[in-house]
Order: structure tokens, then sequence, then C-alpha cells
């Protein structure tokens, strides 16, 4: 399947607007979660002035995502975007896309809880080099085949078995300026396909 820009912006518009109908109203104090989750690992969730309204990489979406993992044991889940400042920051404390592009080190926090009432809990940290992206989820058939993606975590192509498609979360779309990946959550471990625009 092609994920050209054209198509997708359009798909995820609409996709947006029927995910934000039904998750919200959100919690108040979402961003405090997020930001207790990170403040652990030396990090800090990304929203508000930490994530431009116009990306230098081209990318559109927003910093989180909720509730796409649909494997029983979870109640909740949820992936959002957090960085940590580069050592030899020239200005951390700068608001401009480029300082925010090149300041900080950016990761994909993953979290869960199992029971409504329960506070999340940190399930994995993808540090693959994102960058400072948006992402949307996708609800509609993404039309590829197991042997396209790659585990996140090796690196390895997945070779001779099909998807079983109970294990696969909703699938997660990160947009850039160069390129569109999707993950999914593929029992306890992430999947990644990765398709160039140039």
């Amino acid at each position: 399947m092609n994920f050209s820009k054209a198509v997708l912006v359009g798909v995820l518009c609409s996709v947006m607007q029927k995910a934000t109908a039904t998750v919200l109203p959100l919690p108040a104090d979402l961003f405090r979660v997020f930001d207790r989750l990170a403040a652990p690992m030396g990090l800090e969730a990304v929203y508000g002035q930490r994530f431009p309204a116009v990306n230098p990489y081209g990318s559109y979406g927003s910093t989180y995502v909720l509730d796409f993992v649909r494997d029983p044991e979870f109640k909740s889940s949820v992936l959002f975007l957090a960085r940590r400042k580069h050592p030899d920051a020239s200005s951390p404390s700068s608001t401009d896309a480029v300082s925010l592009v090149h300041n900080f080190d950016y990761v994909l926090i993953f979290a869960v809880k199992k029971n409504p009432d329960d506070q999340f809990v940190v399930k994995d940290v993808l540090d693959n080099g994102f960058g400072l992206m948006g992402m949307s989820l996708y609800y509609g058939e993404i039309g590829l085949t197991a042997k396209e993606f790659r585990y996140l975590d090796s690196g390895n192509n997945i070779s001779g078995q099909e998807l079983d498609r109970r294990k696969l979360s909703t699938p997660i779309v990160i947009s850039g300026e160069a390129s569109t990946t999707i993950l999914l959550r593929y029992g306890n471990r992430w999947l990644e396909h990765v398709e160039r625009d140039w």
C-alpha cells in the first residue's frame, strides 16, 4: 500500500476527528501524568510549546495516542513523545522549531494500566531516532504483509510467518518530511515499516 501524503492527510484528518470524538473529554491532568512517567528517566513529555505548530520535519498529528492496544490484559494504553536535553544544547529554553529539533533527543514512551483506577505503568521506551514528529492512529486496512515489517528491537525482518491479527494493535502512523513510519504493537514486541517518500 502506498501511503502518499496527499491521501494520508485526508484520511488522518477524518480519523483524528473520529478519535477525538470518542476519547474526549480527556483528564485535565493527562500531560502531568505523562511528565510523571517520563521524569524518572530524565525525560519530559512533549506538548504545548514543546511541540511547534509548524514542524520542520513536515510532520502532523498528535504527540500521543491513546487506547490502541487490543490486549484484553490492559484496560488502557498510551504512547507519547518525550524528550531529553542534549548536554551541549546551545539554547535549551528556546521554543523556535529549529532549536526544538536540535537541542533535544526524542523517544516514545509506552505505558499501560490493567484496571481503570490504576496508575499508568511504563512498559517500553522506544529510542529509535523518531525525532520531533506527530503521530495518529490509522483505523483502515494498511495492506502490508508480515515480510514488509521488521522488529524494532532487533532490526530483523519478519520472515516465514503470518501475523496473528488478534495480537496486533491499531496501526500508529508517524509522518515525516521524507518518510512515513507505521508502528504496530504485536504481542509484547514492536513492529516497524518505513516508507520513503523520495
